[in-house]
């Protein structure tokens, strides 16, 4: 009768542990899938900010070349820029007016 009653108790120690093991084994699983989710969030607000990141590189390109072009303005005055257009302008033609804009570029009407 002892014999019996060490193996029902083995038995029951070692089910009690086969049962802490799978539930521990499911919560690993469970938490490895909440893991994979994040990751793949992740990588998909990765690429939005390489998006980010690749529209304000090309923001601050235009920014800095606009700044150069101003401050090459600065060093040459606009009656220099207008004489040299006046004098490699034809002689029919008439400048009536110039823009500038955003991107730098002047435009003569």
């Amino acid at each position: 009768m002892t014999a019996l009653a060490v193996v029902v108790l083995v038995g029951a120690v070692l089910g009690i542990k086969a049962f802490q093991l799978n539930a521990r084994a499911k919560a690993v699983e469970e938490s490895i899938t909440a893991i994979q989710n994040e990751i793949t969030g992740l990588k998909a607000s990765t690429v939005d900010l390489y998006r980010e990141r690749d529209d304000y590189l090309k923001v601050r390109a235009g920014l800095l070349k606009q700044a150069s072009f101003v401050k090459m303005l600065n060093r040459v005055s606009w009656s220099q820029v207008l004489s040299v257009v006046a004098k490699e302008m034809p002689k029919r033609l008439r400048l009536t007016s110039f823009k500038f804009n955003e991107a730098g570029q002047v435009s003569f009407l």
